[in-house]
């Protein structure tokens, strides 16, 4: 009696290639979704700098906006009368535009200052000085944010705005 091999030659070829293709499979998977991660964090980073570069852009319109309504404005420092005052450090929200009295924050014009882009930035700040006028925003986290920050600057230019630790500055052209 003659006993029959369990598996034959084109059964050992077959389950080889069953195996080369689940082992390709697996690979392409894994490599897939590597790419959607790396896809997933540049949208992530690239919402993030949007969010930055358009809340920043907003916030600078509506400074040279009160200069451009008021230009006989004085807000009673040295340092480019028409716009508001600030030689040190001043929380947006607290602005004062010096030829109106009002207040930038109070959206008197229809527009309201943007809050903050999410927990891990500060608010965005003012300052009038003899260097510049510009505001800035910090992160708590810049090792988290340097790529949004990053990518921000590349929509402001590097001649317009500084990334340094963390606080990203945005120098207001007059």
């Amino acid at each position: 009696m003659r006993v029959r091999p369990v598996f034959n030659q084109e059964g050992v070829a077959l389950l080889w290639t069953v195996v080369a293709a689940l082992i390709v499979s697996v690979v392409a998977a894994v490599s897939l979704n590597a790419g959607w991660a790396t896809n997933a964090n540049s949208q992530i980073t690239n919402s993030c700098a949007s969010q930055l570069v358009a809340s920043g852009r907003l916030v600078e319109s509506m400074i040279a906006h009160c200069a451009m309504d008021y230009p006989t404005g004085n807000n009673g420092t040295a340092f480019r009368l028409s716009y508001p005052a600030g030689a040190t450090a001043v929380d947006v929200n607290t602005l004062t535009c010096p030829g109106s009295g009002q207040n930038l924050s109070s959206g008197t014009n229809g527009i309201a200052l943007p809050a903050n882009i999410n927990s891990t930035f500060s608010d965005w700040y003012y300052i009038n000085d003899v260097t510049s006028l510009r505001i800035y925003t910090t992160t708590s986290a810049p090792a988290k944010y340097g790529a949004c920050l990053t990518q921000a600057q590349k929509f402001f230019g590097a001649g317009e705005s500084v990334i340094n630790s963390g606080t990203f500055t945005v120098i207001i052209t007059q």
